[in-house]
């Protein structure tokens, strides 16, 4: 994923990107598909899941200035994590309404993306699935070049001797 931030300099013009004092929009770009979506979240909770736009977001709504949020990557991933983010936290994620589950074809892409935008919660979640699920995972058509080395030990970690053995690849 590849996200820019650009201050607009507190200056609302047609291309403002706050709808409203604490609500945040986020413009998602996926190249591949030719597809341009517009995601909203309140600014605190996207600094609260999403710890990477802390230093971009100020927690104080009044003396911020207007963020113009970018991200290119796969709207798909996105979509998921963002519903994700506006999840019901009073519920066990298993039994949230309208979450998408993990799957062998999508979860090394939101590992991927949840390590970069520093959401913690989820890249345990992520890793506990790769863990329980690495053979389906392996036989799925997915890119794992990009999952950093200090994730891939997480993974490796988890796993007995008995465990590799039975890996099928």
């Amino acid at each position: 994923a590849v996200v820019s931030t650009q201050s607009t300099g507190g200056k609302r013009s047609k291309k403002t990107r706050s709808t409203a004092q604490n609500t945040i929009v986020i413009h998602v770009c996926d190249e591949s598909k030719k597809i341009n979506q517009d995601f909203h979240c309140s600014r605190d909770l996207l600094v609260e899941e999403m710890k990477y736009f802390a230093e971009y977001l100020a927690t104080d709504v009044k003396h911020c200035e207007e963020v113009d949020i970018s991200v290119h990557c796969d709207v798909q991933i996105f979509d998921w994590l963002m519903r994700y983010v506006q999840r019901d936290k009073s519920v066990p994620l298993s039994q949230c309404q309208n979450m998408p589950k993990l799957e062998p074809n999508n979860v090394i892409s939101i590992l991927i993306s949840s390590d970069f935008l520093k959401m913690d919660a989820l890249v345990r979640i992520c890793i506990e699935y790769c863990h329980k699920h690495i053979s389906e995972i392996i036989s799925a058509p997915c890119n794992m070049n990009c999952i950093s080395g200090q994730i891939l030990t997480e993974i490796a970690q988890l796993f007995t001797l008995q465990e590799l053995e039975v890996i099928k690849d």
